[in-house]
């Protein structure tokens, strides 16, 4: 499923790169729902960084992640 959902994206980017017409079309819609009403910025929240991130660690099965504990003990 997501090969051939990327197969339909790789097309529809050839497709406006190659055909002026279909360019122009999209382009025109954009700017015709934009104009009306503009979608805000979706990303208004701070960012989410305070989640702890994988360590990457050699063992005897070979390489692999876990994620630390907190200085906090969580």
């Amino acid at each position: 499923m997501v090969q051939a959902a990327a197969k339909v994206l790789a097309m529809s980017a050839v497709r406006l790169l190659e055909d002026e017409d279909a360019r122009d079309a999209a382009m025109a819609e954009f700017q015709s729902r934009t104009a009306k009403d503009p979608i805000p910025p979706l990303c208004d929240y701070d960012p989410p960084i305070h989640f702890r991130w994988p360590e990457y660690v050699t063992t005897a099965r070979g390489r692999d992640w876990w994620i630390p504990k907190d200085m906090d003990g969580a």
